[in-house]
């Protein structure tokens, strides 16, 4: 396996934004009790600069903004996320990447108890 196949842990407190600036596809997830249809709809997850696009199976495509928000208590980072009808916010759980930054994959947790799993490219 090279190098650049290897996925290293990235340290959330220390986390920047442009590491999930990406087009990221959704490989996984686990419904909470009431998840936000949107976000539980999901299939692929665009994050620009400051703005984020959201396509799902049967949703049409969403466009929104988001930021990247830590706690004052552990600084453990986490989405702010806004769409047309609903804001809501995901705890980065998780981040890899390989060590030319081309693969990522990220792990978000939302309030709902939604978890999603989402890779690069």
């Amino acid at each position: 396996m090279s190098d650049s196949e290897l996925l290293y842990d990235v340290n959330l407190q220390q986390l920047p934004a442009e590491y999930l600036q990406a087009t990221w596809r959704v490989v996984d997830q686990r419904a909470g009790k009431d998840p936000e249809a949107d976000w539980s709809d999901a299939t692929h997850l665009e994050l620009g600069s400051h703005a984020l696009h959201l396509q799902g199976k049967t949703i049409p495509s969403l466009t929104g903004s988001w930021t990247i928000e830590r706690s004052s208590l552990l600084g453990q980072p986490y989405l702010a996320l806004e769409l047309p009808h609903s804001n809501t916010q995901a705890l980065i759980t998780r981040f890899r990447r390989s060590s030319d930054g081309r693969r990522r994959l990220l792990k978000l947790y939302f309030r709902s108890g939604l978890e999603l799993e989402l890779t690069h490219p």
